[in-house]
C-alpha cells in the first residue's frame, strides 16, 4: 500500500494527494512546486537592469513590484521584445501563491469573495495595460521561438521549465538565461519558500496500483 513509503513526503504535500476525506489515495506528489523567475540576461542588459541573480531577485519582493520592474524595462526594450511571455502565464502562479485559491479547505468555490484571487486579476490586468505582455500561449509554436528569438524577458519557472528553456532556445543562447533566487509574492508558510502548485502522478492513470508504488520505492 501507498502508506507505507508516506514517510517519504511531506506531510502537506502527502495530504495533497488524499481525497477530502483522507481515505482514498488519489495520486502521489513527483515535486513539491518550487518556483523562480527565468530572465534573459542580455535583454536585461540591454534595458539596463541588473544581470546579477541576487540583485535581480531584489528588483521584486512582490509582483507589484515585478509589474515596475516591467515598466523600466518596456521603456528600454527593443521594439516587439515585452517583460514576460504571457499575462495569462503569470496568472497561475501568482494565484498558486496565495493561501486559497479558488476553492477552500473545504472544497467550496470562493473565487468570488477570495481577496488573493481579485490581487492576482488586477496583476496580471496591470501588466496587460501597461503593455508588458508578449501574449503568448504557452508551448505554443510562437511561445517556443520567443525562447530562441529573445521575444521576451522572463518567464515563470518551475524546475523542469529550466530544461525546456535549454532545448527551445538552442545552442546559439547558451549562458543567456538565467533564474532568480526567490520569486515574488507570498511565501509557503510551511516551507518558507515561494510556492507553485506542485504536480502529482495520478493513481488512475497507473496501470496497477502497486506498480507503482514500487516505482516510488525505487526512486
Amino acid at each position: 500500500m501507498a502508506a507505507s513509503i508516506q514517510s517519504r513526503w511531506l506531510p502537506w504535500k502527502w495530504a495533497q494527494s488524499l481525497s477530502a476525506d483522507g481515505k482514498t489515495q488519489i495520486g502521489l506528489g513527483t515535486d513539491v512546486g518550487g518556483l523562480a523567475m527565468c530572465y534573459r540576461k542580455d535583454l536585461f542588459q540591454q534595458a539596463g537592469l541588473p544581470t546579477d541573480r541576487q540583485q535581480v531577485s531584489a528588483l521584486w519582493p512582490d509582483w507589484q513590484s515585478f509589474i515596475s520592474t516591467g515598466e523600466k524595462f518596456q521603456a528600454a526594450a527593443k521594439s516587439g521584445v515585452k517583460w514576460v511571455d504571457s499575462a495569462t502565464n503569470m496568472l497561475n502562479p501568482i494565484i498558486a501563491q496565495q493561501p486559497v485559491g479558488y476553492f477552500d479547505s473545504s472544497d467550496q468555490l470562493v473565487f468570488d469573495s477570495n481577496p488573493g484571487i481579485r490581487s492576482a486579476w488586477d496583476d496580471t490586468m496591470a501588466m496587460i495595460s501597461k503593455k508588458e505582455s508578449a501574449g503568448l500561449a504557452a508551448f505554443s509554436p510562437e511561445w517556443n521561438a520567443g525562447f530562441k528569438n529573445g521575444t521576451f524577458a522572463t518567464v515563470a519557472c518551475p524546475a523542469w521549465m529550466t530544461g525546456y528553456i535549454k532545448e527551445q532556445a538552442g545552442e546559439g543562447n547558451a549562458g543567456k538565461y538565467d533564474l532568480d533566487k526567490d520569486t515574488c509574492g507570498l511565501k509557503d508558510v510551511k516551507t518558507g519558500k515561494r510556492r507553485n502548485l506542485g504536480t502529482f502522478s495520478s493513481r488512475a492513470a497507473a496501470e496497477k496500483h502497486e506498480r507503482a508504488v514500487q516505482y516510488f520505492k525505487r526512486r
